[in-house]
């Protein structure tokens, strides 16, 4: 990986990335990013090219907030996804919940 580029975010862009590496190289990032609601994207950058794919959207929570995700990459390239979660209707001070999801980059194809 050469010169700092910017991974491709939707148009709302990101905030609180984690970034890992696969055994080829590769880049692996999760961030959280505020639509409607605050959801989980993921991306990924191939070694080979040094180019990114368009982020696909990690978390399926349509009325949560989703924040806070970390990632690690296991040796067969699936992303090991964990993030807090908390309902819309739930205030500042109150402990949101722990999700976890394991994906690959084809799980999260359209």
């Amino acid at each position: 990986w050469g010169a700092g580029q910017g991974v491709p975010t939707p148009p709302s862009g990101g905030t609180g990335p984690s970034l890992a590496s696969d055994d080829g190289g590769g880049l692996h990032a999760v961030w959280h990013q505020t639509d409607a609601v605050e959801h989980i994207y993921y991306g990924i950058g191939d070694a080979a090219t040094e180019q990114w794919q368009t982020a696909r959207q990690v978390s399926t929570d349509g009325d949560l907030n989703n924040r806070d995700a970390c990632l690690a990459v296991d040796p067969d390239g699936r992303a090991h996804v964990i993030w807090i979660h908390k309902e819309d209707h739930e205030d500042a001070d109150t402990p949101g919940s722990v999700r976890y999801r394991v994906v690959t980059w084809d799980d999260l194809a359209s």
